[in-house]
């Protein structure tokens, strides 16, 4: 069974989606079926809201960390409160919607100073 996540970001060059080597912030909204939190113990079961984040190409995995990173905001509770949190991972309803773009560039900022040059970095 092929996932609405994997219908967009695991086409390759299809012309409708990123493909393999753009970087993609994405957006899904609707229900969801479960939705695993970081720090959660079990799966919430049957949540609406927002998940939200960018899919990360291979070739960034270096700079950004490989695959996708997202968090999610739940729809408003009684007395305001919303859930949320960082996404491992989400199964998607009947209805959700997904939206994405592609980012044709990428600008990657660096510190500067003697601290910065002093690190040592891998």
């Amino acid at each position: 069974k092929t996932s609405l996540y994997d219908e967009v970001f695991n086409r390759r060059a299809d012309g409708r989606t990123g493909g393999n080597n753009s970087y993609m912030p994405f957006q899904v909204t609707g229900g969801f079926n479960t939705m695993q939190l970081v720090g959660e113990g079990n799966a919430l079961k049957q949540v609406e809201g927002t998940v939200f984040g960018i899919a990360v190409p291979r070739w960034g995995k270096d700079i950004s960390g490989e695959g996708s990173h997202c968090c999610f905001l739940g729809e408003e509770e009684e007395g305001g409160k919303r859930m949320g949190g960082e996404v491992v991972g989400f199964e998607v309803g009947e209805g959700a919607t997904i939206e994405w773009a592609v980012c044709g560039h990428v600008h990657l900022g660096l510190p500067r100073g003697e601290e910065w040059e002093a690190l040592d970095l891998p």
